[in-house]
């Protein structure tokens, strides 16, 4: 790093910069049947020494996506819905569900890696009703549920019949939060554990 001093109604010249090529990352994000997601965020967390590096990405409407001017080191790669309705889940690469098996990518100066297609498996979906214990059982709506697992997050907002539906879920085990967020009653939250298998549906799952 440098410094020059600066004087009024004078040019500092000779403040010149050389540009270091970085890399680039693209592919397409597909679903099972190799349709192109759109809305799926890209995430490269990686290193080189001891520095920590990170790049983002989105797809579009085609699942294809592209990551410019990625600092040469070592990335994992991250796949999950950020806009996407679809019942996705999310995945690393390549197409593992664990952080531990994920296939790490070489980036260096003036590399262009190619064919990072993932296939984004179909998620684990909780789903149920939320009922006012002791008013007739009466359905509440306005009831925030969050799904908290080790490495997936859902959330839903009751409806008027009092249902709710969290997908994109990976295997696992979730504490499900129940609480007011937009419902004006007294009513105390409530905690639950539940068991998920990714493209499965735990149905049922009333409180």
């Amino acid at each position: 790093m440098c410094s020059s001093d600066l004087h009024a109604d004078r040019t500092t010249r000779g403040i010149n910069a050389h540009m270091k090529l970085g890399g680039e990352i693209d592919g397409i994000v597909k679903d099972a049947h190799g349709h192109g997601l759109q809305d799926i965020c890209v995430y490269a967390n990686g290193r080189t020494g001891r520095r920590f590096l990170d790049a983002f990405a989105r797809s579009a409407s085609t699942g294809q996506y592209v990551m410019h001017a990625v600092t040469p080191g070592s990335y994992i790669l991250y796949f999950y819905r950020c806009g996407n309705r679809g019942n996705f889940a999310p995945v690393f690469w390549k197409n593992s569900q664990t952080r531990a098996h994920a296939t790490k990518i070489g980036v260096k100066s003036g590399s262009v890696i190619r064919h990072i297609d993932p296939v984004m498996p179909t998620g684990g979906v909780i789903a149920g009703t939320v009922r006012a214990k002791g008013q007739g059982n009466k359905r509440l709506r306005g009831i925030c549920v969050i799904a908290e697992g080790r490495s997936t997050y859902g959330f839903d907002v009751t409806g008027p019949g009092g249902n709710y539906q969290i997908t994109g879920l990976t295997t696992g085990k979730y504490r499900l939060y129940f609480e007011r967020c937009r419902n004006h009653g007294d009513y105390l939250a409530q905690r639950r554990s539940v068991s998920v298998r990714i493209g499965h549906t735990v149905s049922g799952f009333d409180v």
